[in-house]
């Protein structure tokens, strides 16, 4: 599934901090979450690029996203 206000946000020139928590927003509130897994995982190698404190908050947010889809399998 493709996601254009995701789109949008991956073609701008440069990530910053609140792009990147609107882009991970955007795809919390995205109900099929097997079709977001890709987007989260750009958000995340995109948030470990930007050097600051509050962005680790951001990159925790996206591992324990990936740690509720993997228990909702089983």
């Amino acid at each position: 599934m493709n996601i254009p206000v995701i789109e949008k946000i991956k073609r701008l020139p440069k990530h910053s901090e609140e792009s990147l928590r609107d882009a991970f927003s955007v795809l919390m509130s995205v109900e099929d979450r097997k079709s977001v897994d890709h987007y989260v995982k750009w958000v995340r190698a995109e948030a470990k690029q930007i050097r600051s404190a509050d962005i680790y908050e951001l990159i925790k947010q996206t591992y324990f996203y990936a740690g509720s889809t993997a228990l909702t399998i089983f």
